[in-house]
């Protein structure tokens, strides 16, 4: 009898580990996103049908290794969000405002060595 249990009990513990480490894998970030917290945008470009792209100077985290230069990208030209993204870019530009730039942690694919951008909050 006591064997049962004891068996019942391990089968309980490697179902409960298992289900721990399939939770870690959800927690983890699928790539390393970079931030730069203190930034002054000193280049916009925007291309016809691409991304829009943009330099800001101030230190940044460890980029993803896919993005091998510095600038940015903002995806999907035509969407609120990221015309919203330009005109504070554009704002911050013209009145040298400082921005918090946080990335995805994925490359564009127009771009593939320019990371894209998450969101940016103006300081």
């Amino acid at each position: 009898m006591f064997f049962s249990y004891f068996i019942y009990g391990l089968r309980i513990l490697k179902l409960l580990s298992v289900a721990f480490v399939g939770l870690m894998c959800f927690m983890l970030p699928a790539a390393s996103a970079s931030e730069q917290p203190s930034a002054r945008i000193t280049n916009i470009s925007i291309d016809t049908g691409g991304p829009y792209l943009f330099l800001a100077t101030g230190s940044r985290t460890t980029k993803p290794a896919c993005a091998t230069d510095n600038y940015w990208a903002i995806p999907n030209p035509t969407s609120d969000n990221s015309k919203a993204i330009l005109a504070l870019l554009i704002n911050a530009r013209t009145n040298g405002i400082s921005v918090m730039i946080v990335g995805m942690g994925i490359c564009d694919t127009g771009h593939t060595t320019r990371e894209r951008v998450a969101y940016i909050i103006s300081q």
